[in-house]
């Protein structure tokens, strides 16, 4: 067995023993629902006027373990025939929407403008880094288009030991142009997926199990 194959074998080991946890799932709704509206910036509500600009945002705080965010899935309603792509972009910060420190999640929109009810996925190409018990934004927008949504929110989270899931806030620049937080009990239907983060021992004694191996097999 030669070195190269050695090693990988060994990688795809240790990778092998770090499973996918969901940290925060909201998806089923609860008894309680609130939807904050989200639209692109030429954005219209027929004989209402201007629709546009519309932002959501949520805060969550991280668990006690250093991980990956490898796909955050969420709760739509389609309010318009236009499908424009959503924005995800996650930062920390103690104020909303956060903005430190900004990375994309990703974009994505609904194939179709229907069904209403749509539950939409991003998978970072790269999965994010989420230090431990750290706050961060998930900050929503529709860079370019008319289309509106909303976001959907519920009050019946499954949270893993350690994490926290913040309430929903708003931005509506043709009502004062401020963000307003949804206070009254339901939050963000979503859901997170991480994966923990390899230890560097695990892939280190790998790498010596392959050489001793090798040495073996030249003895």
């Amino acid at each position: 067995m030669s070195t190269l194959p050695a090693i990988a074998a060994a990688l795809l080991l240790s990778s092998a023993c770090q499973a996918a946890t969901l940290a925060i799932n909201n998806l089923s709704g609860g008894t309680q629902g609130f939807a904050a509206s989200l639209s692109g910036p030429s954005a219209s509500f027929g004989f209402f006027g201007t629709f546009e600009d519309r932002q959501v945002a949520f805060s969550f705080v991280s668990g006690p373990d250093n991980v990956h965010l490898t796909q955050l899935r969420f709760s739509i309603n389609v309010g318009d025939v236009a499908i424009d792509p959503i924005q995800a972009t996650l930062s920390t910060g103690a104020s909303v929407a956060g903005g430190i420190n900004p990375v994309m999640i990703g974009s994505v929109g609904p194939l179709a403008p229907t069904p209403v009810g749509q539950l939409l996925t991003l998978a970072p190409a790269v999965p994010i880094m989420l230090s431990a018990n750290t706050n961060y934004w998930v900050h929503f927008t529709v860079p370019t288009g008319s289309a509106i949504y909303t976001i959907n929110n519920g009050n019946a989270p499954v949270i893993e030991p350690g994490w926290t899931l913040g309430n929903t806030w708003y931005y509506a620049p043709d009502f004062g142009g401020s963000w307003t937080e949804v206070s009254s009990g339901p939050q963000a239907r979503v859901e997170l997926t991480v994966e923990a983060v390899p230890e560097p021992s695990s892939a280190l004694l790998g790498l010596v199990a392959a050489g001793m191996v090798l040495r073996r097999r030249r003895q």
